[in-house]
């Protein structure tokens, strides 16, 4: 689609300077159409991507009266998406009207996690080290979140199978991007508890 979109400017940039007097030129049709709605949907997907985060964000930090736990919340997400998109660079997936829902849904999939880790983590013994605080967390959240995430992954494989390739896309890059959320919250979450050491976290607690 990028190489299409130069030739399109090329040729533009071609009848402007090879312009026959009294004769107006213009280039038209359905390619022309296709690449601006995919121009709309890139748009469109960066716009819901900003508003669902800001909205996830908000509630959580609402929750927990802390706007600190609603950036930490999203540590997995974030982390979640760059690999969905990382993913439909690696294997060249076109962003269209199916992938371009994904990054918005895995916002509210991926939310639960980190609210449940969260929770889980505040509530624990506030006596305890810093470590094993975070290992307790993980000891009682980690396997619900873990099957929770496991089940949503090899619900949306099922779709690997499809031979309508938008659809094996679509099911790809939602347990890519679920997978992605499963290790934000297991592995970096936790760990940017440890090393960063937020005091609005570390002292917080929820009844």
């Amino acid at each position: 689609m990028p190489e299409f979109k130069r030739f399109i400017q090329d040729f533009r940039d071609y009848l402007k300077k090879n312009s026959f007097e009294g004769i107006s030129s213009e280039v038209s049709g359905v390619d022309l159409i296709y690449i601006s709605l995919i121009d709309y949907l890139v748009r469109a997907q960066l716009l819901s991507i900003a508003i669902s985060i800001i909205i996830v964000f908000l509630i959580i930090a609402y929750n927990f009266r802390s706007f600190l736990y609603g950036a930490f919340g999203l540590v997995p997400i974030i982390f979640g998406l760059l690999l969905n998109f990382g993913a439909m660079s690696y294997f060249n997936i076109p962003l269209d009207f199916i992938t371009s829902m994904i990054a918005s849904i895995a916002v509210g999939l991926g939310v639960d996690n980190s609210i449940h880790y969260l929770i889980r983590f505040t509530r624990t013994t506030h006596t305890l080290p810093l470590g094993e605080r975070i290992r307790t967390a993980l000891n009682i959240s980690g396997i619900p979140i873990f099957f929770t995430s496991f089940t949503l992954i090899a619900g949306f494989s099922v779709l690997l199978f499809s031979n309508f390739k938008p659809i094996l896309y679509f099911g790809l890059l939602i347990s890519v991007t679920m997978l992605g959320c499963l290790i934000g919250v297991i592995f970096i979450l936790p760990a940017l508890i440890y090393f960063t050491k937020p005091e609005a976290i570390i002292k917080g607690r929820v009844e």
